[in-house]
């Protein structure tokens, strides 16, 4: 997809970017799941719903600016990317608990 939008050169530099934005993501989201594991669920689902706003934001950021792209494109690969994780959520998930008695 980078190949045709002509911003291969910038891949590399895209990839660094978007890694340590996921790190950031992971260790917001580690508290945010166990305060909803102990039953407060209220505010964090707020919260939750906060940071996944502000994750698809900073993803476009990067796409815009790490890949030297159009804001247009970078919604592309912003939501590409977006569906790609929920998909692949999902199939693990079900991967995971298929075989698994409730």
């Amino acid at each position: 997809m980078v190949k045709m939008l002509g911003a291969r050169q910038y891949f590399c530099r895209y990839m660094i970017a978007y890694n340590w934005l996921n790190l950031v993501l992971v260790l917001v989201t580690i508290p945010l799941q166990a305060s909803s594991q102990n039953g407060m669920t209220g505010g964090v689902a707020l919260m939750g719903m906060v940071v996944l706003v502000l994750s698809l934001v900073w993803n476009w950021q990067i796409a815009r600016h790490a890949l030297e792209i159009s804001k247009q494109y970078a919604v592309g690969i912003t939501i590409t990317n977006f569906m790609m994780k929920l998909v692949l959520g999902m199939m693990m998930t079900m991967h995971l608990f298929s075989g698994v008695q409730m």
